[in-house]
């Protein structure tokens, strides 16, 4: 594969990925969360 064919998929990829943080994952908490850090970290 040549290097330019190769950095434009890299740059895609980067750009696909900023997407889905741009958009956030649906988790179904309507942005709302349900727990403590402390329940999360318990030893």
């Amino acid at each position: 594969m040549d290097r330019v064919k190769q950095l434009r998929q890299i740059q895609g990829a980067g750009d696909r990925q900023r997407e889905l943080m741009r958009r956030g994952l649906k988790l179904g908490t309507h942005g709302k969360a349900t727990w403590k850090r402390d329940d999360l970290h318990a030893r």
